[in-house]
Protein backbone atom coordinates (compact mmCIF):
# COMPACT_ATOMS: atom_id res chain seq x y z
CA UNK A 1 0.00 0.00 0.00
CA UNK A 2 1.34 3.44 -1.29
CA UNK A 3 2.03 5.30 2.49
CA UNK A 4 -0.08 8.86 3.01
CA UNK A 5 1.85 11.87 3.93
CA UNK A 6 0.78 14.06 7.04
CA UNK A 7 0.02 17.47 5.40
CA UNK A 8 0.35 18.93 9.25
CA UNK A 9 3.84 17.45 11.11
CA UNK A 10 2.67 15.24 14.60
CA UNK A 11 3.86 16.83 17.83
CA UNK A 12 7.83 15.78 18.25
CA UNK A 13 6.85 13.64 21.15
CA UNK A 14 4.09 11.36 19.44
CA UNK A 15 6.08 11.15 16.29
CA UNK A 16 8.99 9.89 18.79
CA UNK A 17 6.49 7.25 20.19
CA UNK A 18 5.40 6.07 17.13
CA UNK A 19 9.10 5.41 16.08
CA UNK A 20 9.54 3.44 18.87
CA UNK A 21 6.82 1.16 19.21
CA UNK A 22 7.16 0.70 15.23
CA UNK A 23 10.98 -0.36 15.66
CA UNK A 24 10.27 -2.76 18.45
CA UNK A 25 7.32 -4.19 17.19
CA UNK A 26 9.47 -4.98 14.09
CA UNK A 27 12.11 -6.49 16.15
CA UNK A 28 9.10 -8.63 17.95
CA UNK A 29 7.76 -10.03 14.41
CA UNK A 30 4.22 -8.39 16.17
CA UNK A 31 1.93 -6.75 13.85
CA UNK A 32 0.30 -3.48 15.52
CA UNK A 33 -1.62 -0.42 14.82
CA UNK A 34 -2.45 2.82 16.04
CA UNK A 35 -5.85 3.75 17.16
CA UNK A 36 -8.04 5.64 19.41
CA UNK A 37 -7.43 9.60 19.74
CA UNK A 38 -4.17 9.73 18.18
CA UNK A 39 -5.33 7.52 14.75
CA UNK A 40 -8.13 10.25 14.97
CA UNK A 41 -5.93 13.14 14.83
CA UNK A 42 -3.57 11.62 12.24
CA UNK A 43 -6.41 10.58 9.79
CA UNK A 44 -8.57 13.59 10.16
CA UNK A 45 -5.77 16.64 11.24
CA UNK A 46 -2.86 15.62 10.38
CA UNK A 47 -4.00 13.87 6.65
CA UNK A 48 -7.16 15.77 5.91
CA UNK A 49 -6.84 18.87 7.61
CA UNK A 50 -10.08 19.13 9.79
CA UNK A 51 -10.32 21.30 13.44
CA UNK A 52 -9.29 18.97 16.19
CA UNK A 53 -12.71 17.96 17.81
CA UNK A 54 -11.07 17.04 21.27
CA UNK A 55 -7.62 17.46 23.16
CA UNK A 56 -6.63 14.04 23.94
CA UNK A 57 -2.80 13.79 24.99
CA UNK A 58 -2.35 9.73 25.18
CA UNK A 59 -1.46 6.92 22.36
CA UNK A 60 -3.44 3.55 22.04
CA UNK A 61 -1.81 1.19 20.19
CA UNK A 62 -3.60 -2.33 19.19
CA UNK A 63 -1.12 -5.33 18.90
CA UNK A 64 -1.62 -9.02 17.47
CA UNK A 65 -0.14 -10.90 19.55
CA UNK A 66 -0.03 -15.21 20.16
CA UNK A 67 0.61 -15.58 23.63
CA UNK A 68 0.78 -13.57 27.21
CA UNK A 69 4.57 -14.11 26.84
CA UNK A 70 4.81 -12.28 23.48
CA UNK A 71 3.23 -9.50 24.93
CA UNK A 72 5.21 -8.99 27.94
CA UNK A 73 8.04 -9.85 25.96
CA UNK A 74 6.90 -6.86 24.20
CA UNK A 75 6.29 -4.66 26.96
CA UNK A 76 9.68 -5.34 28.06
CA UNK A 77 11.57 -4.28 25.51
CA UNK A 78 9.56 -1.28 25.18
CA UNK A 79 10.40 -0.35 28.97
CA UNK A 80 14.17 -0.55 27.98
CA UNK A 81 13.64 2.50 26.35
CA UNK A 82 14.66 5.40 28.60
CA UNK A 83 12.09 7.90 27.91
CA UNK A 84 9.15 5.26 29.04
CA UNK A 85 8.51 4.05 32.45
CA UNK A 86 5.50 1.82 33.43
CA UNK A 87 2.36 2.73 35.36
CA UNK A 88 1.92 2.12 39.11
CA UNK A 89 -1.62 0.36 38.72
CA UNK A 90 -1.87 -0.72 35.38
CA UNK A 91 -0.22 -3.14 33.62
CA UNK A 92 -0.69 -2.57 30.20
CA UNK A 93 0.06 1.65 30.47
CA UNK A 94 2.92 3.06 30.13
CA UNK A 95 4.20 6.62 30.53
CA UNK A 96 6.15 8.88 27.75
CA UNK A 97 8.49 11.32 28.95
CA UNK A 98 11.17 12.86 27.08
CA UNK A 99 12.08 15.12 30.31
CA UNK A 100 11.55 14.99 33.65
CA UNK A 101 7.76 14.98 34.93
CA UNK A 102 4.62 13.20 34.29
CA UNK A 103 4.46 12.79 30.28
CA UNK A 104 1.53 11.25 28.49
CA UNK A 105 0.30 7.53 28.45
CA UNK A 106 0.72 4.97 26.01
CA UNK A 107 -1.80 2.33 26.55
CA UNK A 108 -1.11 -1.34 24.67
CA UNK A 109 -4.08 -3.13 24.08
CA UNK A 110 -3.29 -6.87 23.07
CA UNK A 111 -5.77 -9.35 20.64
CA UNK A 112 -5.70 -12.50 18.82
CA UNK A 113 -4.05 -15.59 20.51
CA UNK A 114 -4.97 -13.94 24.17
CA UNK A 115 -8.26 -14.14 23.98
CA UNK A 116 -10.12 -16.73 25.98
CA UNK A 117 -13.12 -16.59 24.07
CA UNK A 118 -13.55 -14.86 20.21
CA UNK A 119 -12.91 -11.21 20.44
CA UNK A 120 -12.99 -11.67 24.68
CA UNK A 121 -9.72 -10.80 26.65
CA UNK A 122 -9.60 -11.68 30.64
CA UNK A 123 -6.35 -9.18 31.74
CA UNK A 124 -4.05 -11.28 34.02
CA UNK A 125 -2.94 -12.41 36.42
CA UNK A 126 -6.50 -13.33 37.86
CA UNK A 127 -8.75 -12.89 34.56
CA UNK A 128 -11.25 -11.13 36.23
CA UNK A 129 -11.07 -7.99 34.18
CA UNK A 130 -12.40 -8.71 30.63
CA UNK A 131 -12.27 -6.55 27.46
CA UNK A 132 -14.36 -6.99 24.11
CA UNK A 133 -11.74 -7.41 21.21
CA UNK A 134 -14.20 -6.71 18.78
CA UNK A 135 -12.91 -5.41 15.63
CA UNK A 136 -9.68 -5.04 16.11
CA UNK A 137 -8.34 -7.66 13.61
CA UNK A 138 -10.45 -6.28 11.22
CA UNK A 139 -8.77 -2.46 11.89
CA UNK A 140 -5.61 -3.87 11.47
CA UNK A 141 -6.26 -6.22 7.98
CA UNK A 142 -7.79 -2.34 6.72
CA UNK A 143 -5.29 -0.14 8.42
CA UNK A 144 -3.60 2.53 5.95
CA UNK A 145 0.54 3.32 5.95
CA UNK A 146 1.58 6.38 7.00
CA UNK A 147 4.55 7.73 6.50
CA UNK A 148 6.23 9.64 9.98
CA UNK A 149 9.96 9.62 9.41
CA UNK A 150 12.36 8.33 7.42
CA UNK A 151 12.33 4.68 7.62
CA UNK A 152 9.32 4.78 9.64
CA UNK A 153 5.78 4.15 7.98
CA UNK A 154 3.31 2.93 10.40
CA UNK A 155 -0.54 1.04 10.43
CA UNK A 156 -3.28 3.36 11.66
CA UNK A 157 -6.73 2.29 11.94
CA UNK A 158 -8.90 3.48 8.20
CA UNK A 159 -11.76 5.85 9.58
CA UNK A 160 -14.10 2.58 9.17
CA UNK A 161 -12.12 0.55 11.54
CA UNK A 162 -11.77 3.41 13.76
CA UNK A 163 -15.16 3.97 13.66
CA UNK A 164 -15.75 0.34 14.16
CA UNK A 165 -13.33 -0.22 17.38
CA UNK A 166 -14.30 3.38 19.44
CA UNK A 167 -18.81 2.19 18.55
CA UNK A 168 -17.36 -1.04 20.52
CA UNK A 169 -15.43 0.81 22.63
CA UNK A 170 -18.66 2.77 23.90
CA UNK A 171 -20.72 -0.38 24.12
CA UNK A 172 -17.99 -2.18 26.25
CA UNK A 173 -17.00 0.31 28.59
CA UNK A 174 -17.89 3.83 27.60
CA UNK A 175 -21.18 4.42 28.36
CA UNK A 176 -20.85 6.43 31.44
CA UNK A 177 -18.00 8.38 29.62
CA UNK A 178 -19.06 10.32 25.97
CA UNK A 179 -15.44 9.94 24.54
CA UNK A 180 -15.97 7.71 21.57
CA UNK A 181 -19.67 8.56 21.04
CA UNK A 182 -18.36 12.56 20.13
CA UNK A 183 -15.34 11.21 17.82
CA UNK A 184 -17.61 9.00 16.39
CA UNK A 185 -20.17 11.89 15.74
CA UNK A 186 -16.95 13.81 14.36
CA UNK A 187 -16.17 10.68 11.92
CA UNK A 188 -19.44 10.75 10.81
CA UNK A 189 -20.03 14.69 9.98
CA UNK A 190 -16.56 14.83 8.28
CA UNK A 191 -16.38 11.84 5.81
CA UNK A 192 -17.44 12.85 2.68
CA UNK A 193 -15.06 15.69 2.75
CA UNK A 194 -11.82 13.77 4.10
CA UNK A 195 -10.65 11.84 0.78
CA UNK A 196 -13.42 10.73 -0.47
CA UNK A 197 -14.99 13.08 -3.15
CA UNK A 198 -13.53 11.27 -6.01
CA UNK A 199 -15.60 8.03 -5.10
CA UNK A 200 -18.93 9.90 -4.15
CA UNK A 201 -18.64 11.82 -7.95
CA UNK A 202 -17.37 8.16 -9.49
CA UNK A 203 -18.03 4.82 -8.78
CA UNK A 204 -20.39 5.88 -5.79
CA UNK A 205 -22.31 8.27 -7.64
CA UNK A 206 -25.28 5.89 -7.24
CA UNK A 207 -25.20 6.14 -3.69
CA UNK A 208 -24.43 10.22 -3.87
CA UNK A 209 -27.83 10.40 -5.75
CA UNK A 210 -29.87 8.45 -3.04
CA UNK A 211 -29.02 10.68 -0.60
CA UNK A 212 -29.92 13.63 -3.14
CA UNK A 213 -26.42 14.93 -3.53
CA UNK A 214 -26.68 16.07 0.57
CA UNK A 215 -23.27 15.31 1.72
CA UNK A 216 -24.35 15.44 5.08
CA UNK A 217 -26.35 12.34 4.36
CA UNK A 218 -24.07 10.27 1.95
CA UNK A 219 -20.88 10.78 4.24
CA UNK A 220 -22.83 9.13 7.04
CA UNK A 221 -24.35 6.51 4.72
CA UNK A 222 -20.81 5.92 2.83
CA UNK A 223 -19.10 5.51 6.10
CA UNK A 224 -22.00 2.98 6.83
CA UNK A 225 -20.88 1.15 3.82
CA UNK A 226 -17.33 1.26 4.25
CA UNK A 227 -17.57 -0.29 8.22
CA UNK A 228 -19.37 -2.96 6.73
CA UNK A 229 -17.10 -3.77 4.22
CA UNK A 230 -14.41 -4.11 6.74
CA UNK A 231 -16.48 -5.87 9.63
CA UNK A 232 -16.55 -9.21 10.77
CA UNK A 233 -20.29 -10.44 11.52
CA UNK A 234 -19.16 -10.52 15.30
CA UNK A 235 -18.20 -6.81 15.44
CA UNK A 236 -21.27 -5.69 12.78
CA UNK A 237 -23.38 -7.66 14.96
CA UNK A 238 -22.53 -5.89 18.01
CA UNK A 239 -22.66 -2.21 15.89
CA UNK A 240 -26.42 -2.83 14.51
CA UNK A 241 -27.52 -4.39 18.23
CA UNK A 242 -26.25 -0.22 19.49
CA UNK A 243 -28.83 1.52 16.56
CA UNK A 244 -31.63 -1.23 17.18
CA UNK A 245 -31.33 -1.04 21.44
CA UNK A 246 -34.11 1.68 22.35
CA UNK A 247 -31.89 2.46 25.30
CA UNK A 248 -28.56 2.01 23.99
CA UNK A 249 -29.29 3.88 20.43
CA UNK A 250 -30.79 6.92 22.70
CA UNK A 251 -27.76 7.29 25.14
CA UNK A 252 -25.74 7.30 22.05
CA UNK A 253 -27.74 10.83 20.66
CA UNK A 254 -27.38 12.04 23.81
CA UNK A 255 -23.29 11.57 23.93
CA UNK A 256 -22.59 12.26 20.98
CA UNK A 257 -24.55 15.75 21.62
CA UNK A 258 -22.50 16.20 24.64
CA UNK A 259 -21.30 19.88 25.28
CA UNK A 260 -24.22 20.87 22.87
CA UNK A 261 -27.43 21.73 23.52
CA UNK A 262 -30.45 19.29 23.16
CA UNK A 263 -32.12 21.30 20.63
CA UNK A 264 -35.00 19.29 18.62
CA UNK A 265 -32.69 20.34 15.42
CA UNK A 266 -29.77 18.89 16.87
CA UNK A 267 -30.94 15.64 17.51
CA UNK A 268 -32.84 15.01 14.36
CA UNK A 269 -29.42 15.57 12.65
CA UNK A 270 -27.91 13.31 14.38
CA UNK A 271 -30.48 10.82 14.24
CA UNK A 272 -31.06 11.48 10.37
CA UNK A 273 -27.31 10.97 9.69
CA UNK A 274 -27.50 7.79 12.44
CA UNK A 275 -30.50 6.09 9.56
CA UNK A 276 -28.20 7.08 6.47
CA UNK A 277 -25.32 4.98 8.64
CA UNK A 278 -27.71 1.88 9.30
CA UNK A 279 -28.71 2.03 6.23
CA UNK A 280 -25.06 1.71 4.66
CA UNK A 281 -24.42 -0.21 7.13
CA UNK A 282 -27.28 -2.95 6.48
CA UNK A 283 -28.87 -2.50 3.79
CA UNK A 284 -27.15 -0.55 0.65
CA UNK A 285 -27.20 -1.47 -1.94
CA UNK A 286 -30.25 -3.52 -1.51
CA UNK A 287 -31.29 -6.49 -3.87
Amino acid sequence: MTPLHLKTPLPEEKQAVLIIMDRVARQANLRYLVVGATARDILMYHLHGFPLNRASPDIDFAIAVESWSAFDGLRAALLQEPTLRPDAKIPHRLHYSATVGEGFPVDLVPFGGVEIAPAQVAWPPDMAITMNAAGYAEALDSAVTVYIADDCEVPVASIPGLVMTKLIAWLDRGQSNPKDAVDFRYLLENYADAGNADRLYGEELPLLAACDYALELVGPRLLGLDVASVASAESKRQIVDILADRQLYDRLVVHMLRGEAHSDGAVEKIESQLAEFRIGLTEWPGP
